[in-house]
C-alpha cells in the first residue's frame, strides 16, 4: 500500500472512538477556530469560514473511517476532503507551514477533546488509529497543496 498511515487506519475498527469524534465534533470545531485565530492571526475570518465549511464533514468522515476497518467509501471520502482542504488553502495564498500548523492544532484539539469525552486516557491502539487518520488527512492536503 502506498500510504502506511491508511494501512494502519484500516487495520482495526475503533467504534467507540469514532462515536466520540462524531459527538464532539462541534466542540472540536469551536476550539479549533479559536486556536487558529490565536496562533495564525494571518488566517482572516473569511478564509477560516471557508475552511470550517468543509471541516465538519471531514470530521464525520474521519469518525466513520476510524469506526470501521477495511477499505470503504468513508475512507475514500475522508481522503478527498483533506485534498480539498489543501487545495483551498493553496488558493487562499497560505503557505505550507500554516497548513501544517492547522493540522497540528487540529490533532491537539481532537486528542484533548476525545480523552475528556471518553473520561479516560486513550489507549495506545486508539491513539495510533486516530493519529493515522489525521496523518492521512494531512498528507493528502499537503500532496494537493504542493502538487
Amino acid at each position: 500500500m502506498e500510504n502506511p498511515s491508511l494501512e494502519l487506519l484500516m487495520r482495526q475498527p475503533y467504534p467507540e472512538l469514532g462515536e466520540a469524534l462524531r459527538a464532539e465534533s462541534p466542540r472540536i470545531l469551536d476550539r479549533f477556530r479559536l486556536l487558529v485565530k490565536e496562533i495564525l492571526p494571518s488566517a482572516d475570518e473569511l478564509t477560516l469560514n471557508e475552511l470550517l465549511d468543509d471541516l465538519p464533514q471531514s470530521l464525520v468522515d474521519m469518525a466513520d473511517a476510524i469506526a470501521r476497518s477495511g477499505p470503504d467509501h468513508q475512507q475514500a471520502r475522508f481522503m478527498i476532503d483533506s485534498r480539498e482542504h489543501g487545495a483551498c488553502r493553496y488558493h487562499q495564498n497560505y503557505n505550507l507551514s500554516e497548513l501544517l500548523i492547522e493540522y497540528s492544532i487540529l490533532r491537539s484539539v481532537i486528542l484533548e477533546e476525545l480523552s475528556a469525552a471518553m473520561d479516560r486516557p486513550l489507549t495506545i491502539e486508539e491513539l495510533s488509529g486516530l493519529n493515522a487518520g489525521i496523518d492521512v488527512a494531512a498528507r493528502r492536503a499537503v500532496e494537493c497543496f504542493v502538487g
